[in-house]
C-alpha cells in the first residue's frame, strides 16, 4: 500500500474519477494515483505493489528483459528475480527512455553507450511494454486498497486522467511517442487520448511535491526565488521559480527556461565500473562476469557509504591469500582511495553546479534557495560537494521523503491543483521569412548578395527568423506543430 498526502478540500465534481501519474525514469520509475469522489477530500497514494520488490518500496527499476527470440519475459521489479535463473539467456533493455529522444538534453557523456536495447526491438516497443506493466501495478494497488476496486476501475475508465512526466526540454515529438505508447498499451482509448493524457515536466512535478512538505514552509513567501534540482538516475532537471503570492492561494511562476543535463547517478555508476575494469585488466578477475559483480559492488558501496572525501572503500574479491600491491589488492580485498572515488562523482557534480549557476544568474537575490529532490540527491557527498561549489550565498535543502518517486506524487497533486501561473518556453518559437533589405545595418550588408526584389517592389533578404513567442503564460499557452518549407525565399 502507498502513503497518502491530504491537502485539499472536498472534491466538488459530480462523478467519481481517477487520476494516475506515471513517472518513467531513466533508471527507476514510479506511479501515484488519486481517487476523486464527490464530497470527499482527495488523497494521493504512491503505488507500492511491484512484484518481488522490497516491502515499502515505491519505485521499480526501468528494466525490460527479453529472451533470445525477442519475447518479453520480465519487467521492472521482476527482472532481477528472473535474471537469477535465466541470466545467460536474457537481454535486459536499459536506458531505453533516452532513445525516445535526446533532443535539447545537455550531456557530457556519450548517452548512446548506456542505451542497451535488444536487436530488432525499438525504444517505443520497450516503452509500451513498460507503461502497460506499471499501470497494471497501479490497478492492483487500487484493487488492494479499495474493497470495490474492480468496480471503481471499470466505471472510471472512460473518465480517467493520465499524467505522464518527462525531462525538462522534451517537446511535442516525445509527447507524441508517449501518448501513442499509452494508447497501444490499452491504458487510454485512442479517441480519448488527446483529452485524457496530459504531460508535465519532472521539475514542475517535483516543485509541486516539494512545496507540500513542511521542510520548505519557511521558504514559501512572496518574491522568494527557488531553484528545484531533480537529481535522478539518468537526467538532472533544473528549474527556476518565483513565489508570486501565498494568499488566498499559492501562486508560483517559472522565472527562467528549464534545463536538463545527463549527469545522474548512473553516469557515476558507469565510471565506477570503468575504474574496476581498468584496475583489474590482465588479472585473474579480468572476465566480464567478475568485472560486472565487482563493479556493481563498488557502486552499491559508494552510493550509500561514500560520505567524506577521506573515505576509502575495500571490496572483497576472494580468499585472503590474494595479494597484488600493484593493483591495490591485499589479503583478498581491493582498495579504492578517496581521490579516485571523488573523481567518479566530480564530472556529474560539476555539470549540475554549472546548470545551477546558470539558473541563478538572473536572480537579484542576495541569498539563493535550491531544493534538491531525486535519488541522486540522497548521497551525502553529492550534497556536500554541491554546497561547497555553490558557496555560502546558496542554501541547499533536501525535500522530505524522497525515497518514494516524488515526481509521480507531485504529478497527481499538480493535476488536482496547479500552483504554476506562468512558464518559460524552453525555446523561442518563430517563423522563417524574408525581411526588407536595410543597407544601414551591417548584418544586412554582409548578406547583400542574397537580396532579391519581390513582387511588391521591395528588396528582401531570405532565411530571416521572426520570433513570435519568447515566453508564454499558462493561460495563453498554445500548441505548435514543427514544419519545414523548401522555399528558402518565402516572405510573410
Amino acid at each position: 500500500m502507498g502513503r497518502s498526502v491530504n491537502h485539499w478540500e472536498a472534491y466538488r465534481g459530480a462523478l467519481t474519477k481517477i487520476i494516475v501519474c506515471i513517472d518513467i525514469g531513466t533508471t527507476n520509475s514510479g506511479a501515484s494515483y488519486c481517487l476523486l469522489e464527490p464530497g470527499k477530500a482527495p488523497k494521493v497514494y504512491d503505488t507500492g505493489t511491484y512484484p518481488h520488490a522490497p516491502r515499502g518500496s515505491y519505485k521499480a527499476p526501468s528494466l525490460v528483459a527479453f529472451d533470445r527470440t525477442g519475447k518479453c519475459v520480465a519487467i521492472g521489479s521482476e527482472v532481477q528475480h528472473y535474471f537469477i535463473t535465466h541470466g545467460d539467456d536474457v537481454h535486459v533493455a536499459k536506458w531505453w527512455k533516452l532513445a525516445l529522444t535526446t533532443d535539447h538534453i545537455a550531456t557530457n557523456v556519450d548517452v548512446s553507450r548506456h542505451i542497451d536495447i535488444p536487436p530488432n526491438i525499438s525504444a517505443q516497443e520497450v516503452f509500451i511494454k513498460y507503461i502497460k506493466w506499471i499501470f497494471q501495478c497501479v490497478e492492483k494497488d487500487i484493487t488492494t486498497r479499495y474493497k470495490d476496486g474492480p468496480e471503481i476501475l471499470a466505471k472510471t475508465k472512460a473518465s480517467r486522467e493520465l499524467i505522464l512526466t518527462h525531462p525538462n526540454t522534451w517537446d511535442g515529438r516525445a509527447h507524441s511517442a508517449m501518448r501513442k505508447a499509452a494508447v497501444q498499451a490499452g491504458i487510454v482509448d485512442e479517441g480519448m487520448a488527446e483529452s485524457s493524457i496530459r504531460f508535465l515536466t519532472e521539475a514542475e512535478a517535483s516543485l509541486t511535491y516539494a512545496v507540500l512538505h513542511s521542510s520548505l514552509q519557511a521558504w514559501i513567501k512572496p518574491k522568494q526565488n527557488l531553484v528545484v534540482a531533480d537529481l535522478g538516475g539518468g537526467t538532472c532537471d533544473i528549474s527556476s521559480y518565483e513565489i508570486v503570492e501565498t494568499n488566498p492561494t499559492l501562486e508560483i511562476r517559472e522565472s527562467a527556461p528549464a534545463q536538463c543535463v545527463v549527469a545522474g547517478a548512473t553516469t557515476v555508476e558507469a565510471r565506477a565500473k570503468s575504474l574496476v575494469s581498468e584496475r583489474l585488466r590482465g588479472s585473474e578477475w579480468d572476465g566480464q562476469g567478475n568485472l560486472d559483480w565487482i563493479g556493481q559492488k563498488l557502486w552499491d558501496t559508494i552510493v550509500s557509504h561514500f560520505h567524506q572525501p577521506d573515505n576509502h572503500v575495500w571490496i572483497h574479491l576472494g580468499q585472503a591469500r590474494h595479494t597484488d600491491e600493484l593493483r591495490g589488492i591485499k589479503d583478498g580485498k581491493i582498495c579504492f582511495g578517496s581521490d579516485e572515488l571523488a573523481a567518479l562523482f566530480e564530472p556529474s557534480i560539476q555539470a549540475v553546479a554549472k546548470a545551477l549557476k546558470e539558473a541563478l544568474k538572473g536572480s537579484a537575490s542576495l541569498e539563493h534557495k535550491v531544493v534538491l529532490v531525486g535519488g541522486f540527491a540522497e548521497n551525502h557527498y553529492v550534497r556536500r560537494r554541491l554546497a561547497s561549489i555553490m558557496g555560502e550565498t546558496v542554501s541547499l535543502i533536501k525535500a522530505d521523503n524522497v525515497l518514494s518517486k516524488a515526481v509521480a506524487n507531485g504529478g497527481c497533486s499538480w493535476a488536482i491543483q496547479s500552483v504554476i501561473s506562468q512558464r518559460m518556453s524552453t525555446a523561442s518559437y518563430g517563423v522563417r521569412c524574408a525581411i526588407p533589405y536595410d543597407r544601414s545595418k551591417p548584418e544586412h550588408q554582409e548578406r547583400r548578395q542574397y537580396s532579391a526584389m519581390h513582387s511588391d517592389g521591395v528588396s528582401r533578404l531570405p532565411n530571416a527568423y521572426l520570433e513570435l513567442l519568447p515566453a508564454v503564460s499558462i493561460e495563453n499557452a498554445l500548441g505548435f506543430i514543427s514544419t519545414s518549407n523548401t522555399d528558402a525565399e518565402q516572405s510573410i
